[in-house]
């Protein structure tokens, strides 16, 4: 699974924050961090390596890093990316599955579905640019660096989107409760070849266009008291399906 298209570009910068997503990118990407600024010594073993691969490293207060990326919990280490950007392309795009994210606004769980999707080897995402969260800081933080390996789609319009799956023979997989209607168990579905997985919002779901679309509604099947999952939790247990 892999899509050839997965760039990065030097004419646009995101913010990136955290110890371990600065050492996964450190550790991946490391020509494409511009700059770091930190609260932490010179003698820390991140800032180490930083300076050792001739990357620029400025020292500021916790303070100024606050401001920077509007948190505390950026663990005394900020950095610019170039950012990656990605022009997807159908004829690029081999077997396996891409997760779509439909009205998904908080970071933690989008940086938690990067790093899921990054895991099981999915070999993109795909957002909207207008309903759902952006790439913020605190998004590439929970996602522990997975960002910078996964490729994340932009799109005008998610529906347009999975018509043009459909018709390159890529099937529509809807995640919907378990009463809903055309609902399958997870446990009863073998997973295509070429797939979309479509995840919606835990208080609404996927909108009810992307539901009508979908060739496939899946649920899966709850035992406890409590019937719903954490979207990105959701999204662990289809996907671990997928590669069981």
């Amino acid at each position: 699974m892999h899509i050839k298209s997965h760039s990065y570009s030097h004419d646009e910068k995101s913010v990136i924050m955290g110890k371990r997503c600065l050492e996964e990118w450190l550790r991946h990407a490391s020509g494409m961090i511009v700059e770091v600024r930190t609260s932490l010594s010179s003698s820390h073993p991140l800032v180490i390596q930083m300076v050792q691969k001739g990357i620029k490293v400025v020292f500021c207060s916790k303070s100024k890093l606050d401001n920077l990326v509007q948190t505390d919990s950026h663990q005394g280490i900020v950095a610019y990316v170039f950012s990656p950007r990605t022009l997807f392309s159908w004829k690029d795009f081999t077997n396996g599955g891409l997760l779509l994210l439909d009205r998904i606004y908080d970071p933690q769980n989008v940086g938690a579905l990067i790093r899921s999707a990054e895991c099981f080897g999915i070999s993109g995402i795909v957002i909207s640019k207008n309903r759902g969260c952006s790439l913020t800081p605190v998004v590439a933080k929970a996602s522990v660096g997975a960002n910078a390996l996964v490729p994340v789609y932009r799109v005008a319009n998610l529906a347009t989107f999975v018509k043009g799956a459909q018709q390159h023979d890529c099937q529509a997989i809807a995640t919907v409760q378990p009463t809903a209607p055309r609902a399958v168990s997870l446990y009863r579905f073998e997973f295509p070849k070429r797939f979309v997985l479509m995840m919606g919002s835990e208080g609404t779901g996927l909108q009810p266009l992307l539901i009508k679309k979908a060739d496939v509604c899946l649920t899966i099947p709850m035992h406890g008291k409590i019937n719903s999952l954490n979207v990105s939790q959701a999204a662990t247990v289809c996907l671990s399906h997928w590669r069981s």
